[in-house]
């Protein structure tokens, strides 16, 4: 993977800010671009929803070695899903136990059309 100006990406660490200015991830890990994907499908437990929106703008939880390509939510329902990179199953672990004492969530290994067109040959 290359930087929007075209270099090499190395080892680093990585602090992104969403539109409102939320911390959103700190990555330390080389961007390769071809670690494993997890989508994980979450929904907020009702008795949880103030809870859970009082973390989520706190910012998100920093894990190193998961890289949070991104999130979507169905806006006032309380479900969403989350997709993210990586090759350490502990990280990915650690992410979700943040979350599991207010969401339901279920993750799974995910490949895009290219992985699956290489599959199917």
């Amino acid at each position: 993977m290359k930087t929007p100006g075209g270099l090499p990406v190395a080892l680093r660490d990585k602090t992104t800010k969403d539109a409102v200015g939320r911390r959103t991830t700190n990555v330390r890990t080389q961007d390769k671009g071809d670690g494993m994907k997890y989508l994980t499908v979450f929904t907020i437990r009702p008795e949880h929803q103030k809870a859970a929106r009082e973390r989520f703008l706190k910012g998100d939880l920093q894990v190193p070695g998961l890289k949070l390509i991104g999130r979507w939510f169905e806006g006032g329902t309380g479900h969403g899903v989350t997709l993210f990179e990586t090759d350490d199953m502990v990280a990915l672990a650690r992410y979700g136990l943040h979350w599991n004492d207010l969401i339901d969530m279920k993750t799974v290994p995910v490949i895009d059309d290219a992985q699956m067109i290489a599959a199917l040959k």
